[in-house]
């Protein structure tokens, strides 16, 4: 293979792997904010329920207490015991769910970064994608050996961090997220590898 053709397959395999890892970091930034959004609004509906349960109950103490003066005192007596005790409930069984929606949050914010790095961050996807197909065009069009190193090792770069990629996806259970970052894996290798016979610089090198 002439060192030509090398120079075209390691730009089309940087181009296909830059096209998988940006389709699959924008894929999971819109599942993530879609997750994100729908918590408050559950979390709302909730707070609304509680305070109509609230209001109901003060205004049937309140009617106690006019039609009844003694037995109101009993009424809202026990009315504040029984208050007291859904408080104390509401307050327990209101903290867990909290606490609970709480833990899925702090556990996904912590799985957004693939070994110290913010995957679903827009300027890294942008700053990636940005370096790739420029490494991309300029080895398309020279083979200086500064070009095919920068290539090589932001290609072994991106399969390293795509290898954490596809051990996340593989515990979330997202099969098509895992593909695009298999597949976009196995294009940064190949480009690593097709542009390895690049650094000896002459066609007599290639196979």
């Amino acid at each position: 293979m002439s060192l030509a053709r090398r120079q075209q397959l390691t730009a089309a395999f940087v181009v296909l792997a830059t096209l998988m890892f940006v389709w699959g970091a924008l894929a999971e930034r819109a599942i993530r904010h879609t997750g994100t959004h729908s918590n408050p609004n559950a979390g709302a509906s909730v707070h609304r329920k509680t305070l109509g349960v609230l209001l109901v109950a003060d205004e049937h103490g309140a009617g106690a207490t006019d039609q009844h003066g003694t037995e109101a005192t009993t009424t809202t007596g026990a009315t504040d015991q029984h208050g007291a005790g859904a408080t104390d409930q509401h307050g327990a069984g209101g903290s867990k769910p909290s606490g609970e929606t709480g833990v899925p949050h702090s556990e996904s914010t912590e799985n957004r970064n693939v070994l110290g790095i913010n995957l679903e961050s827009l300027w890294v996807i942008v700053l990636g994608a940005a370096v790739s197909l420029l490494l991309a065009g300029l080895v398309l069009r020279r083979r200086d050996a500064p070009i095919v190193v920068a290539v090589i090792v932001v290609a072994v770069a991106f399969v390293v961090l795509e290898i954490a990629e596809v051990q996340h996806q593989h515990s979330e259970g997202r099969n098509g997220l895992l593909v695009l970052a298999a597949i976009a894996g196995v294009c940064h290798l190949a480009a690593a590898g097709t542009a390895l016979p690049l650094l000896r610089g002459d066609d007599a090198a290639a196979v």
